[in-house]
């Protein structure tokens, strides 16, 4: 893990400290070192419109309506109750959602990862065609 790096303010040599030793060498002429971000710092509302989230994924269920800097908890994986845009199943078997680009969960039945949609997970409680706007939701898909 990173636990810090001084300000780079121009080109140059990019120090970054680390808590723990590498476990693979770095060769002398090394130019290039791929790092990422915690996914998890900086979530934004998906609802919102903000032109980052047309490139951002759904992460989680937020516990709560956080404001700006402010912690929270996210579920990422199972039984979760999710907002929805529709009827979480609209017909037999069809039980896979995805999040719409507005952070709700839509039917698989016309949306597909093909379509560019984020797999959310599966409805739980769908009983017959057309239900539930309750939607119980099995999260599986969020990292």
């Amino acid at each position: 893990m990173i636990t810090g790096n001084p300000a780079l303010t121009a080109a140059g040599i990019c120090r970054i400290y680390l808590d723990s030793p590498l476990t693979t060498a770095v060769t002398v002429g090394t130019t290039n070192i791929e790092l990422i971000m915690n996914p998890y710092v900086d979530l934004v509302n998906t609802g919102l419109g903000d032109s980052p989230c047309e490139y951002g994924s759904v992460l989680g269920v937020p516990a709560i309506s956080a404001t700006v800097g402010q912690y929270f908890w996210v579920q990422t994986w199972g039984p979760c109750w999710v907002t929805s845009a529709g009827n979480t199943s609209n017909g037999a078997y069809d039980r896979q959602l995805f999040w719409d680009k507005s952070g709700l969960v839509v039917s698989g039945a016309d949306i597909t990862i093909e379509n560019g949609y984020q797999p959310a997970g599966f409805s739980i409680d769908a009983s017959s065609s057309g239900a539930s706007n309750a939607p119980f939701v099995m999260l599986q898909q969020c990292p």
